[in-house]
Formats: C-alpha cells, structure tokens, sequence
C-alpha cells in the first residue's frame, strides 16, 4: 500500500470544503433534474432525507479481468449521479464522469484496488486537540473520538460540507456531492483532459503525484467501467439505519456506526494503521442544523455516555461541543436512555392538598427512583438507578439527567446518604444483605463494605440521631432495625411501625435535624416525628395508591416533606 494510500490532512480537504462551498452558494444548478442535495432535517417525528436515487440508474457493469473492485450498490449510486450531472458537466460522458468519481475512493480510503473502498472509512491521521472528547488529549474517554474526514470520498468537516458522518458514509449521498463537486469543478477548468481530471482532484490529496490519472486510465471504458463489483458492500458500508428518541427532540431518524462492522476494505480499522484513536460504536443524527454524535457508555463501557454536536457544515476542529450525560433511546434496538417523561407533583408541607409544584421529569425505564443531595446544595432531587446506572438531575425542576456513572449491577439495591457528614449524598447499594458505601459521586469503588440485614430486607437510611451522617437501617414485616454507625452490624433501635404491603419512607419531618420513619399505605401517609414511636403523629391522604411516594427537602432549610411521581 503506498504511504499516500491513508488519508489525507485535513488543511487539503478545507480547499475542498471552500471551493465545494462556493459552488453551493453560486446556485448554479448542475443537474436540473436533480438539484442540489436536499437535506430534510430531522426534529419530532420526522427523518433524515438522504436524496435516495429515484431512478434506475444505468447499469454498472463488470470486469472481472480489472485490478479495482468497488462495491455493488456504490457503483449503482455512481453511476445513478453521474447521469444525473452530466448534462451539465460541460462534455463529459456518464462513464468519464463516473470514472473520475471513482479514482479517488481508492487512495482516500487507503484501498489498493483488490479491495473495495469502504463507504464507513473514518480519517486516522487528524490529531487536533479539539477532536478529543472534551478537547483533553489526555481524555479517559479517548474512543468517544470525532473523526473529521469520513466515507469513501473523506468528506472532511473542515470543507463545510453539509453532511453528516451518516450522510458521507451513505453512498447515495456521497456520490451526489461528488458528482456535483466534480462536474462544476471539471467545467471551471482548462487545458488538456489531463490537466483538467488533475484540476478535479486538486482538493483530494490522495491524487497527488499522478495516483488518480493512474486509476482512471485502468479503469475507464467508453461504455463500461472496468471495476469488479462486490456485492458484499452495501450504500451504507455496514451503517445501520435507526430510529432514536432525543427527549429535547423527539424522534429521529438516527444511524448507527460501528467501526468493527465496516464492509470493504477496513484496514483503517487497525489501532496501529494511523496516529488516532479509533472511534468506538457512536449514533449520528442531525437535528436543527446540527450534527449529533453519542457514544452510549453500553458500547464504551464508560461510567457515562459521550456526545458531542456542532453545525453540520462546522469544522470539528474548532466547533465541538462535549456534553457527558444520556441523552439518546434507540428506539430499534432499546439501547441507551429510553424512558418517558413522567411528572413530580411536590407539596410543601406534610398535608393534603394540592402539588404545590409540578415538574416534568425524564424517567428511564425501570429501575428505582431516589431523591438526594448529590451536589450538596441543601436539597433533594431526582436521582434514577436502571440496571446499576445513576442519572442524576441536579434541579429540583426535574429534566433531563444532567450526568450519569455506574455503580453496582441489575440485582442491587441502591440508596443515598451523607455516609461521611460532608453535606453531599453519595451513592451506595446493597446486596444480599451487604452495604456497599460510596464517599464520592461517580465513584465506581466502595469505601465501605459491611453487613447488615438479609435478603428480602427492605433498605432504609437516615440521620436517625441527628449527627449530621447518614446510617442504615432495614425493615423486616413492619419492624424497624435501625444503627446509628455506618459499618455497624447490629441496631441500636429496634421498634415496630407499620406492616407488610406498606411502602417505607424516612424524613426530618418537623426540621429537628433527625429523620423519622413514616410509611405511604394506598394513598394514605402516616408519619412519626420520634424514632422508635410506634404511632404516626402526622395523617393525611396524597396522591394515588399506585403513586411512587418520594420524599426530601425542596428547600433550602426547610423541613422534608413529601411527593409523589406519576
């Protein structure tokens, strides 16, 4: 493979982002027929158009005796453009015009012809800091990597193209772009038919030195193509067509990259092939002019997905914005963020009444909900455990999470406390009966493993004497066993409250710094303001019966109170 053969700096393809630019915005139209690619953009309900070919295109035919092979579906899209843009490609026949779009694949790509180019190929040779996950080369997240230059033709972000890394893998697409590119590009030049292929691919490195007029010479037929088609490598080079939820959005038609599928030759694929990481699995879409990248941490395995978005026709390399939070359902695959939104109706007094606030809250499905103190602010809010991921919102106003991690596994059960008096819940989980504390949010580890209770036990924790820390406690069939010492393994209270079928809650109810036990049975509360009095001091009616009770504080130095989600 020639050293030229890997592909090429992005400084080359902004050349061909500028001139590419000035052609879309002349307006001349290349290809009355066809037009200028025509972006459909993607929001609530809607999808992605690709400018799929309409027509049977010509016939793209076969040699079996050539050196190159391309792929089957490829060829019909180049083929399918090219005849679209040759009457306005100032004399060049289909066959010349394809062949011109074709030689290009090859160096761009790194093929050397045996192989067909692969429509997924992503640069490997861009090392710009920017295009590292939070423009931090040092990133522990160095496969959530936004390759720049992408698809068979490296369409490089630098050139304003106005594709998506979905849209340039897609050969439809691509070719389109390619045919109008190279067509207006053939009509500006001059010279000998030499001269002006060379003009064409001035903006593609990997024609430098003759590459491509060396190609196309090997490959070009007045009536055919000599090419070998391999029908193993689709339009989409191993893509897959998805549909995905974006709570901000709504659906969308979404594609799904994963680099260990690509179709043709995907020697790119080789950690060791170029200087950049390659990317891990990601999900491209565009929404409102922009370009959305996610790498679910289920295909990094991260403590939190990655994504990153920028103008479609932005350079990456200066118009990235990192985002570290869930915030994609792939809706095919049930894969990511998938939930509904739900509604918090808060009171603010252990009353009945009316919610005093009402919050829309994005719920994942599954799962336990908790409400904690995760940024030490003085209240409570949304924290939901799915299968030993946390997604935590840090707004009482519920939304979206803001961020997520793991810790634990499907079968644990998690709770939240101040477990060292720092005025931050962290998290915790317990297992078969063992606490497995935490002092740090987002830390993966435990700082503190003990025993306490057994399987079938129901998890309680509070400030149960009112010295600032957070402390277990279980309830066994209405009975309170409650321990004052994180790591204790005996209670030091034991009392009886309530039975089995009700729903356990624990609050500082009256804001005498001590939680107390209370209880939500149907959709009537029953709370105690002394630890170990077997009586509610405090009944009322909220809510429904099939209500999940929370409880915290909404406020700033006010007393825990009640809410339900719905």
């Amino acid at each position: 493979m020639r050293a030229r053969a890997r592909l090429s700096p992005w400084s080359r393809r902004l050349v061909a982002g500028v001139a590419a630019l000035a052609v879309l915005a002349s307006g001349v139209a290349l290809a009355p027929s066809a037009g200028a690619i025509t972006v459909v953009e993607a929001g609530a309900g809607t999808s992605s158009g690709l400018g799929q070919a309409t027509a049977t295109p010509p016939p793209a035919q076969t040699n079996a005796s050539s050196t190159y092979t391309f792929g089957k579906e490829p060829m019909d899209d180049v083929m399918y453009w090219a005849a679209q843009y040759q009457p306005s490609a100032c004399g060049l026949s289909t066959t010349q015009l394809a062949a011109i779009m074709v030689a290009p694949t090859y160096p761009e790509t790194g093929a050397s012809g045996t192989a067909a180019p692969s429509p997924m190929t992503l640069s490997r040779w861009d090392t710009q800091t920017a295009l590292y996950a939070f423009n931090d080369k040092a990133t522990p997240y160095q496969r959530a990597f936004w390759h720049p230059g992408v698809g068979a033709w490296a369409f490089d972000s630098a050139g304003g193209w106005n594709l998506t890394a979905a849209e340039a893998m897609n050969t439809n697409t691509a070719a389109q772009q390619a045919a109008q590119t190279m067509a207006q590009r053939w009509c500006g030049s001059s010279g000998t038919d030499a001269a002006r292929r060379a003009s064409v691919w001035g903006i593609w490195y990997g024609c430098n030195g003759g590459v491509c007029e060396g190609i196309y010479n090997t490959i070009y037929d007045p009536v055919t193509l000599k090419v070998t088609l391999d029908p193993t490598v689709s339009r989409g080079g191993g893509t897959e067509a998805r549909t995905c939820f974006v709570p901000t959005v709504g659906q969308v038609a979404c594609t799904y990259v994963d680099p260990a599928k690509a179709q043709g030759y995907n020697a790119w694929n080789v950690p060791a092939w170029g200087p950049s990481p390659v990317s891990a699995p990601f999900y491209d879409f565009r929404t409102n002019g922009r370009e959305y990248r996610v790498w679910l941490r289920d295909d990094t395995g991260y403590g939190a997905t990655v994504n990153a978005n920028k103008a479609v026709t932005g350079n990456a390399r200066t118009s990235l914005t990192w985002v570290l939070g869930d915030a994609l359902c792939d809706l095919t695959a049930n894969r990511g963020l998938c939930g509904t939104w739900s509604m918090l109706y808060l009171r603010n007094s252990t009353t009945s009444g009316v919610a005093d606030a009402t919050y829309p809250y994005f719920v994942p499905n599954g799962g336990r909900l908790l409400m904690c103190d995760t940024d030490g602010n003085g209240t409570d809010t949304p924290v939901k455990v799915v299968n030993g991921a946390w997604y935590v919102t840090d707004g009482t106003a519920g939304g979206l999470p803001g961020r997520s991690f793991g810790y634990g596994n499907s079968t644990d059960i998690p709770v939240c406390g101040d477990w060292n008096g720092d005025g931050i819940d962290t998290p915790g989980i317990v297992r078969n009966g063992v606490w497995y504390l935490t002092n740090t949010v987002g830390k993966a580890t435990a700082d503190v493993v003990f025993g306490y209770g057994g399987p079938g036990d129901i998890p309680v924790v509070g400030d149960w004497n009112g010295d600032g820390t957070t402390t277990p406690g279980i309830v066994r069939n209405g009975v309170w066993y409650l321990t004052n010492t994180v790591g204790k393994p005996t209670a030091d209270v034991v009392f009886g409250y309530g039975g089995p079928g009700d729903v356990p809650v624990v609050g500082d109810w009256n804001n005498d710094k001590v939680d107390s036990p209370g209880l939500k049975r149907a959709n009537t509360w029953y709370l105690t303001n002394i630890v170990g009095k077997p009586t509610a001091e405090v009944v009322f009616v909220y809510g429904d019966a099939g209500d999940t009770p929370v409880t915290g504080r909404w406020k700033i130095g006010a007393a825990a109170t009640i809410g339900i989600v719905r």
